[in-house]
């Protein structure tokens, strides 16, 4: 982009008792004195995390002259794009909440009906020609289960999900997946159940939480 004799991309203000806050930079910028991108996780620029919050000492790039106010204003209208156009389930899951479920989980193989209780109060039983699997409270994992995995939390999708619905667990795992964050997910008639192991449950609900959806 020419931004050549432009004169709202670029001020300067020498009068400022930060001028200059960063150094190396010898056409500085003073537009964007906040960067525009702080919150955007992929803003491009040199930024490190320290206790969660992002430094960007060592970023010049919103006060490199005209070419920093080009960059920016890419940036946000490639964000602004993504928020218009989006997806089929970006728009339908903007109001949809997540509820943590508060059991330890297990996954499992069993090797007959007989092992499953179906009294307990969270069953998921999956049988096909090669197995017969259960997701159950991980105090409910039977006794004489031939494998297990321990160690998962789970949550649903609150309400009830129209079968039109399309994208809403795509959306999901690929939030997580960007994090490399693995799941096990189980879907139900009603909704659908996302299933992560422990030690990553409080960074899959954080990143779900960034990007929009209301837990509970």
């Amino acid at each position: 982009m020419d931004l050549t004799g432009r004169h709202y991309t670029w001020f300067q203000n020498t009068d400022c008792e930060y001028f200059p806050c960063h150094n190396d930079v010898a056409d500085f910028n003073c537009l964007f004195c906040y960067c525009p991108l702080y919150r955007m996780e992929d803003c491009g620029g040199g930024y490190v995390l320290r206790n969660g919050v992002k430094d960007c000492s060592f970023c010049l790039m919103p006060h490199n002259g005209a070419e920093g106010y080009a960059y920016v204003l890419a940036k946000l209208r490639q964000a602004n794009a993504f928020g218009k156009k989006g997806t089929e389930a970006e728009g339908q899951a903007g109001g949809l909440a997540l509820k943590k479920l508060n059991d330890a989980l297990t996954v499992c193989k069993v090797s007959s009906e007989a092992d499953l209780d179906l009294t307990r109060p969270f069953y998921f039983i999956g049988k096909t020609d090669q197995e017969l699997s259960l997701v159950c409270r991980t105090e409910d994992t039977p006794a004489n289960a031939t494998h297990r995995d321990d160690g998962w939390k789970g949550f649903r999708v609150q309400g009830t999900l129209d079968f039109s619905l399309t994208g809403i667990l795509a959306r999901l795992s690929g939030l997580l997946a960007e994090r490399e964050i693995p799941l096990f997910a189980v879907s139900t008639y009603n909704t659908d159940y996302i299933l992560v192991k422990e030690e990553n449950f409080p960074r899959a609900l954080a990143v779900l939480e960034g990007a929009g959806y209301r837990v509970e």
